[in-house]
C-alpha cells in the first residue's frame, strides 16, 4: 500500500491538528488547501459576536435560503460553499483511490456538509443546513462511510 496522506485546510488550527496527527501516525502532511476550508463569513462579522452583527447580515441571513448565489462582501454563498465541498470530496475521494490512507483535518461546516452530501443531500441550503447543525467537537472524527476516509476537526 502507498504512503497514507494528511490534507487540511489552510487555517492555523488544522494545520497544527494535522502536523500533530502526521508526528503520530507517519502518514506525509500535504501543502494545505483552501478547498478544505471552513465556510468564509462575509467581512462584517469577523471578530463579531452574533448580537453586534450588523443589520446587513442579519437580514441577508433571513434571505439568503431563498438566493443560494448571493453572499456578502469577503463572504460565500451557499452555492459557492456547496460547490466547494464537492472538489473537497473529490479530491479525498482521488487520494484514496490511489491505494493510500487518507486524513482530512478541517472544519465542522466542512465536515458537517461532507456528511450531508454523502447521505444523498445535495441542495445547497440544505447542505448548509446541516453542516450548520452537525455535531462534531474539535479533535472529533467523522468517517465518511463510502471510502473509510476519516475527517478530523481542527
Amino acid at each position: 500500500m502507498a504512503d497514507g496522506v494528511i490534507v487540511s485546510s489552510t487555517l492555523l488550527r488544522a494545520r497544527s491538528t494535522a502536523r500533530i496527527v502526521s508526528e503520530l501516525t507517519g502518514l506525509t502532511l500535504s501543502p494545505a488547501d483552501s478547498t478544505f476550508d471552513e465556510w468564509r463569513a462575509p467581512t462584517c462579522v469577523l471578530g463579531r459576536s452574533p448580537a453586534q452583527y450588523p443589520d446587513v447580515y442579519v437580514e441577508w441571513r433571513g434571505r439568503r435560503t431563498a438566493d443560494p448565489r448571493s453572499a456578502l462582501p469577503g463572504g460565500e454563498s451557499l452555492d459557492e460553499f456547496h460547490g466547494r465541498v464537492r472538489r473537497a470530496m473529490a479530491t479525498a475521494d482521488l487520494l484514496a483511490e490511489a491505494g493510500r490512507p487518507v486524513v482530512v483535518v478541517a472544519h465542522r461546516l466542512l465536515i458537517g456538509a461532507v456528511a450531508a452530501i454523502s447521505a444523498g443531500t445535495d441542495d445547497p441550503v440544505a447542505v448548509f443546513d446541516h453542516a450548520r447543525h452537525f455535531e462534531l467537537r474539535p479533535a472529533k472524527s467523522w468517517t465518511h462511510e463510502k471510502r473509510g476516509t476519516p475527517y478530523v476537526h481542527a
